[in-house]
């Protein structure tokens, strides 16, 4: 029995009172391990019944079931691992192709920010890091 809560009575009771994540993660927990696997038996099934109905040879009565269920999982296995690298890629695309651009003004400030960054990270390690490890030797 599966029991539906409210999203506001969810992430009340969460622990991680951001967006209540951690009920999100608990339903996306649920589906992986409950229902994508029932949904598979369902279409496994499907095609025992279709074998039977169309009256195939014994191989294909056992063959086609158990290659539609391998299909279904490797298929599910290759999407998600194509989907988490493929969101990787396309959410990079886009600022690398900004600092490709000769004439593109943010590339040219993002540059001289991340200049400016990296030297005042240089200059606070080099004045608080000898503060903080009094063995540390500095190359100047």
């Amino acid at each position: 029995l599966i029991i539906f809560y409210n999203q506001t009575e969810a992430v009340r009771g969460s622990s991680v009172k951001v967006a209540g994540r951690d009920v999100l993660a608990t339903w996306k927990l649920l589906v992986a391990l409950v229902v994508t696997p029932t949904l598979y038996g369902f279409y496994t099934f499907i095609v025992v019944l279709i074998s039977f109905k169309c009256k195939w040879i014994l191989k294909w009565k056992v063959f086609a079931p158990i290659s539609t269920f391998c299909i279904l999982v490797t298929g599910s296995y290759v999407t998600i691992r194509l989907y988490e690298s493929g969101i990787d890629i396309y959410k990079s695309i886009h600022p690398l192709f900004l600092s490709l651009l000769p004439w593109a003004k943010s590339s040219k400030k993002l540059r001289t920010v991340r200049e400016q960054l990296s030297t005042d990270i240089t200059n606070l390690i080099n004045e608080s890091a000898p503060q903080i490890y009094h063995d540390l030797m500095l190359k100047e």
